[in-house]
């Protein structure tokens, strides 16, 4: 998704509705292909559960400080 619009409250909407990256407008031509480049090469797993079927929305950037509570299904105790 390409949007000159970057606020909060709007990208929350825009990943809401599907989208996994958003361009920031004005682009220019390299932007837009590196953004293509990584849509393209983006390898996203695929989540079969009881609401949600599709792909994983999950973004792992800033993740790896947490530490919370483990609460997957195939956690380790």
């Amino acid at each position: 998704m390409a949007s000159a619009h970057v606020d909060r409250d709007y990208v929350g909407k825009a990943r809401e509705a599907g989208a996994n990256w958003i361009l920031v407008k004005p682009l220019t031509f390299r932007r837009l292909y590196e953004g293509l480049v990584n849509v393209i090469m983006d390898e996203r797993g695929f989540v079969e559960g009881e609401v949600y079927v599709g792909p994983d929305r999950r973004v792992l950037v800033g993740m790896a400080g947490y530490d919370g509570v483990e609460r997957r299904k195939d956690a380790q105790p």
